[in-house]
C-alpha cells in the first residue's frame, strides 16, 4: 500500500511540474520561431560605369511587410577582384514618405558586404530601400576590350517579383551584354538602349543568381587610368567563345532535364504499367458465361477434355472391347463428332440408309482434335458411317488363316 501511495505522489508531482513549466517552454519556442513576414515585389538596379573604369551602383529594393519589423538587410558581393568603398549612401521611404531616423551597420563578409539597416515599422508597410555603392576596378581590362563579369544579385532570402537592371556609361553600340540566371533559371530579357542596356526578369527566385557578362571596346581613358591593371592580350574572341559555350551547355542541360529525363521516366512508368497488366492478366479470376450453372461443365470445353479431367478417361485407356469406367469408347466418339458438327468443322446428311460426314477445312482445332479427325476420315474429306476408322478395320477370318498357317510345333 505504501509503495502505491509513493508512486501516486510522484505521478501527481510530475504532472504539476509539467503543467507549470510547459506553457513557459512553449512561449519561449514561439518567441524564437517568430519571423518577419515580408515579400520583395521589386528590385531596381542601375550600374553606371565611369570613364576611368570605376562605377556607381544604385539598388532600390521594395519590401512589403506582413508583420512588424525592426529593419532590413542588404548585401552586395565583391567576388571578381574589384573593391567596394566603405560608407555607402542609404535612404529609405516608408509608404511613400522619406524616413530620416535610420541607422546603418556595415558588416564585412568573406564574399561581400552586408548592411544592417535599423528601420523599424508595422504590419502593412511598404518600404523602399535605396543604397548607392561606389565600386573600384569593376572591369577586367585587355588590350582590345573591357570586360564586365559580375553577380549583382545572388542568394537573397526572398525572391523578387520583378528585377529591372540598367547598365550604361561606355559605348554600348560597339559592345554586347549577356545576362544569365543559371542553366534552369528563366532567361533574362536584354535590350540595347541608346546609352547602354536594360535587363528584365520576372519572378526571380530566392536562390537565383543574376550574372552579367559584357564587353566594350577599350578606350584611351581606360588605358591611361589603369596601367597597373591592364592585361597585355586580346580577349574578344575568347569572350564570345565562352558565351557560345554557355549557351550550348544551357541548351544541352535543359534538353536533358526537360526532354530526355521525362522520356526515361515515362518509359519506366510504361514498363511498370505493362508488367502490372501482365501480372493482373495472369492472376485474373476466370470468367464464365452468365447462363452457366453450377451443375454444368463450362460450354467451351471439348468432350475429350471433359472426359480426361472429370472421368480420367482417354482413348489410350479404352478400346472397342476392353472398356472400363463410366465412359465407353463409342460415347467419347459420338460426343466429339456432335461437338465438331456444332462448331462447324463437320457436316452431317443422310442419303438413303447411309449417314454421311463431311470434313470442313478451317482453323481453330486443337492438335488432339486434328488427330481425331485424321483417324476418323483416314485422309478423306467425306465418309459414310460404316467407313469411320477404316484404317483400323481387321479381317478376323483372314487373321485366323494367317495364324494357323504360321503355327509350328515350336
Amino acid at each position: 500500500m505504501k509503495k502505491i501511495l509513493k508512486g501516486l505522489v510522484k505521478y501527481v508531482t510530475l504532472t504539476v511540474l509539467l503543467v507549470c513549466f510547459l506553457p513557459l517552454s512553449l512561449q519561449h519556442v514561439r518567441a524564437d520561431e517568430d519571423e518577419v513576414e515580408y515579400s520583395l515585389p521589386s528590385y531596381v538596379g542601375h550600374l553606371s560605369i565611369h570613364d576611368d573604369g570605376n562605377a556607381t551602383f544604385t539598388q532600390e529594393v521594395t519590401y512589403d511587410f506582413d508583420s512588424d519589423y525592426k529593419g532590413q538587410y542588404v548585401t552586395l558581393g565583391k567576388s571578381g577582384g574589384y573593391s567596394i568603398m566603405d560608407d555607402p549612401k542609404v535612404s529609405a521611404t516608408v509608404n511613400g514618405k522619406e524616413k530620416t531616423d535610420i541607422q546603418v551597420e556595415e558588416i564585412n563578409l568573406s564574399d561581400g558586404i552586408k548592411l544592417k539597416v535599423y528601420n523599424s515599422g508595422s504590419d502593412g508597410d511598404k518600404v523602399v530601400l535605396k543604397v548607392t555603392w561606389q565600386i573600384q576596378h569593376l572591369l577586367n581590362l585587355y588590350s582590345d576590350i573591357a570586360v564586365l563579369n559580375w553577380f549583382p544579385i545572388s542568394d537573397w532570402d526572398k525572391g523578387f517579383g520583378q528585377v529591372d537592371f540598367t547598365v550604361d556609361g561606355l559605348d554600348a553600340s560597339q559592345g554586347e551584354l549577356y545576362a544569365h540566371s543559371g542553366y534552369f533559371g528563366k532567361d533574362p530579357q536584354v535590350k540595347r538602349t541608346s546609352s547602354g542596356y536594360q535587363v528584365h526578369v520576372d519572378n526571380f527566385p530566392s536562390s537565383g543568381k543574376l550574372e552579367l557578362h559584357a564587353y566594350w571596346p577599350m578606350t584611351s581613358a581606360l588605358r591611361e587610368n589603369n596601367q597597373a591593371y591592364l592585361l597585355n592580350k586580346t580577349n574578344k574572341a575568347d569572350f564570345l567563345k565562352k558565351e557560345a559555350d554557355i549557351q550550348k551547355s544551357k541548351e544541352k542541360f535543359r534538353h536533358l532535364f526537360y526532354v530526355i529525363l521525362p522520356l526515361v521516366i515515362l518509359s519506366f512508368v510504361l514498363v511498370g504499367i505493362f508488367c502490372y497488366l501482365i501480372v493482373l492478366y495472369s492472376t485474373r479470376t476466370p470468367s464464365f458465361p452468365r447462363d452457366a450453372r453450377l451443375y454444368e461443365a463450362p460450354q467451351d470445353l471439348a468432350p475429350l477434355v471433359l472426359a480426361k479431367n472429370i472421368y480420367n478417361q482417354s482413348f489410350d485407356k479404352t478400346g472397342l472391347k476392353e472398356e472400363t469406367g463410366p465412359l465407353k469408347f463409342k460415347y467419347m466418339v459420338q460426343a466429339t463428332i456432335l461437338d465438331l458438327i456444332d462448331r462447324g468443322y463437320l457436316t452431317y446428311r443422310q442419303e438413303g440408309d447411309s449417314n454421311i460426314l463431311t470434313r470442313i477445312e478451317k482453323e481453330g482445332l486443337s492438335s488432339f482434335e486434328v488427330s481425331f479427325l485424321d483417324m476418323l476420315f483416314d485422309g478423306r474429306m467425306e465418309i459414310r458411317d460404316t467407313e469411320m476408322f477404316s484404317r483400323y478395320y481387321l479381317d478376323k477370318d483372314g487373321l485366323e488363316k494367317q495364324f494357323k498357317s504360321a503355327r509350328t510345333s515350336y
